[in-house]
């Protein structure tokens, strides 16, 4: 059955605009849907972040980082970005 991915706005914009190299993107893609497809994280370079808004995950693939989560139904993409940069704009937006 699997996940539905979701981008969030933020995210879908800095797609759009090409600020991402394309190679990590597409990575970062394909991690995402073997994910959502299997829901499965112990294939990669996942760690889990507790927070007070809830439980969301870090997958690591070289100097980049995502922040996503997985709801019931979907796999959502909160950001993809390098290291320090992601983490800065997430808790921002907490």
């Amino acid at each position: 059955m699997g996940l539905n991915i979701e981008i969030q706005r933020q995210l879908d914009k800095k797609i759009r605009k090409n600020r991402l190299p394309r190679k990590i993107l597409e990575r970062f893609m394909d991690s995402f849907s073997i994910i959502a497809e299997t829901e499965k994280t112990n294939a990669f370079d996942i760690k889990r972040l507790q927070t007070e808004k809830g439980v969301f995950f870090r997958l690591r693939i070289g100097s980049y980082r995502s922040i996503f989560r997985i709801s019931e139904k979907a796999l959502i993409i909160e950001d993809i970005d390098v290291r320090g940069e992601v983490y800065k704009r997430w808790e921002q937006n907490l």
